[in-house]
């Protein structure tokens, strides 16, 4: 991989499932970062808010109560409705482990 690649590596999805995708560096609002799909395959989105490394950006719009997906397992439920290229985080997303009597927590991987 030469240097001018590893600079568009802004985001990265690893299930064809997910809804988000992981910060691989520090990101600044409004900034049109290149999301990398597991598959190599890629889009570009317009981030709404600083994502910081390690953080989630929403790939697609979610709506309240609806899950949100990474690693093509759902982490939680949405407390509000998400736009896509938002933070996606604490704010607005209850963690399923959170979630008193959850069932929704599995070690299965959910196809495509």
């Amino acid at each position: 991989m030469n240097d001018r690649n590893a600079r568009t590596l802004d985001l990265l999805v690893i299930h064809d499932l997910d809804n988000v995708a992981t910060a691989l560096r520090d990101l600044r609002s409004g900034v049109v970062a290149t999301v990398t799909g597991v598959h190599g395959d890629s889009i570009l989105l317009k981030l709404n808010e600083e994502i910081r490394l390690g953080h989630k950006a929403a790939i697609e719009p979610v709506s309240k109560g609806a899950p949100v997906v990474k690693h093509g397992q759902p982490i939680g439920r949405a407390t509000v409705d998400i736009a896509e290229g938002d933070h996606v985080h604490v704010h607005n997303l209850v963690s399923l482990s959170m979630l008193e009597g959850s069932d929704e927590i599995s070690t299965e991987v959910m196809e495509p």
